[in-house]
């Protein structure tokens, strides 16, 4: 069993930013890109890409992945978001844009598995985001007003109408 204290400090992981192959980078146009390069023939692939030697030690956790960082930092901002894109995909490298909610909602890939879907609400049109894993057939009813359900929850863990009412007229329940 894991301990908090035997855990890396947090960002320090493997998968937390710890390697400088798997983080987020910012680009020469403010944007920024993720390396999710884990396996070594994606961190390969990126370095040869770059034109760069690459060190093996790179997939290993430590305290030399922060000069690692450093480095692959000033490389990423040598060119815009869009251009490493084309350059993950031309690479195969697991490089891909971080893109911002507007552009997300329009990515082909999203729409063609129709991620974002709306539920009509009595406040109108509400935009939801469809688990990866949910049948995009499935039904979806809108939240519940704030104090909509309080009866039925409170009566589903034991508490009698009396009691119900004592905490609504404390205040403590909507």
């Amino acid at each position: 069993m894991l301990f908090a204290n035997d855990l890396p400090p947090r960002g320090q992981a493997a998968l937390t930013g710890g390697l400088a192959g798997y983080s987020t980078y910012e680009t020469k146009d403010g944007r920024y890109v993720a390396l999710g390069a884990l396996e070594p023939k994606f961190l390969m692939a990126f370095y040869a890409g770059i034109g760069a030697p690459l060190d093996l030690s790179a997939l290993m956790p430590g305290p030399h992945q922060a000069a690692l960082k450093a480095k692959l930092a000033a490389v990423f901002l040598e060119r815009t978001r869009d251009e490493w894109a084309a350059f993950g995909k031309e690479h195969d490298c697991c490089l891909e844009p971080v893109l911002d909610p507007q552009e997300l909602a329009a990515d082909p890939h999203m729409i063609a598995r129709e991620a974002f879907f709306e539920v009509q609400s009595s406040a109108g049109p509400l935009r939801q985001l469809r688990l990866p894993v949910t049948d995009v057939h499935a039904v979806h009813a809108p939240p519940p007003h704030l104090g909509e359900h309080t009866d039925v929850i409170l009566r589903e863990v034991g508490y009698d109408d009396a009691a119900i009412q004592a905490m609504r007229a404390a205040s403590a329940v909507a």
